[in-house]
């Protein structure tokens, strides 16, 4: 009984999982790697593109199905790391024009890297949760290009 409902879980994890990562790989494809790597890229290189993206996320899939004890943990995972790199670039696209899209990318990488960091190490002093550590990991880089963007490129105070 606990051999079959662990085997449930772990495949209902698995195909939330993979479905959401294979549809990141379409996004990674056509929005990214056309949009940004090589717009000049016909719809064959593309199409490899998003091929090889999907072996990656089903890869990726496999292992998070294997280390996620839950269905909920998995969809725990994937909802803080899309609220920790949409929140601020949302939110202060909204508010402000000056933040362009080398902020939000920088900001969108540290801050998934530090919720990451703080998912496999520990809540940092028992309070911070991977999330709010990520959230306000995106919105000091955030804060930082702004400045530095607004100074012309230049070290603040030259």
């Amino acid at each position: 009984m606990i051999r079959t409902r662990m085997a449930q879980t772990r495949g209902g994890a698995l195909i939330i999982t993979l479905a959401l990562l294979f549809m990141l790989s379409t996004s990674l494809s056509e929005d990214l790697y056309r949009r940004f790597v090589r717009p000049d890229a016909n719809d064959a290189t593309v199409l490899r593109v998003a091929r090889g993206a999907a072996l990656a996320g089903g890869g990726l899939g496999i292992a998070l199905a294997l280390v996620l004890p839950s269905v909920i943990d998995s969809l725990a995972v994937f909802y803080s790391l899309l609220s920790v790199s949409l929140f601020v670039p949302v939110v202060a696209g909204l508010y402000t024009r000056r933040p362009g899209t080398p902020e939000a990318l920088a900001a969108i990488g540290v801050g998934v890297a530090a919720t990451l960091a703080v998912r496999l190490t520990g809540p940092i002093s028992g309070v911070l949760s991977p999330t709010t550590v990520g959230i306000l990991a995106t919105a000091v880089v955030f804060g930082t290009g702004m400045v530095v963007r607004r100074s012309g490129g230049q070290a603040v105070g030259q």
